[in-house]
C-alpha cells in the first residue's frame, strides 16, 4: 500500500510536469510584427544570424523581450556631438560608415 501510494504521487508529479511542458510548448505567439527593410541589409543581417543558428524572427523576439524586460530600448543609442555633426556637415554626409567615423 506504501509503495503504491509512493508511486501514485510520483505518476502525478510526472503528469503536472508534463502539463506544463505542455502550456508552454502550446503558448502561442499570435502579434505579427512587419518593417520595411533594405534587402541588402535584411540579407547580410540573416547571413550573421544564420551562423550563430538564429533566425530573423527569434532575433526579433529576443530584441522585442528585452525591450519588454528592461522597459527600455536595449541597446545604448547616442546623439551625435557637434564635432561629429560638423563632421557629417563637412563630407555632405547622410550616413557613414564605421570605418570612416574612425578616420575622421
Amino acid at each position: 500500500m506504501k509503495i503504491a501510494g509512493i508511486l501514485w504521487h510520483i505518476r502525478a508529479k510526472l503528469c503536472r510536469n508534463k502539463l506544463k511542458q505542455y502550456k508552454i510548448m502550446t503558448s502561442t505567439n499570435s502579434a505579427i510584427v512587419r518593417c520595411r527593410i533594405n534587402p541588402e541589409v535584411k540579407r547580410q543581417a540573416e547571413e550573421i544570424l544564420a551562423s550563430i543558428g538564429m533566425s530573423t524572427s527569434d532575433a526579433m523576439r529576443l530584441f522585442l523581450k528585452q525591450i519588454a524586460i528592461r522597459g527600455e530600448f536595449p541597446l545604448e543609442l547616442k546623439v551625435p556631438n557637434q564635432k561629429t555633426i560638423n563632421a557629417f556637415e563637412e563630407k555632405k554626409l547622410a550616413s557613414v560608415s564605421l570605418q570612416e567615423l574612425r578616420d575622421m
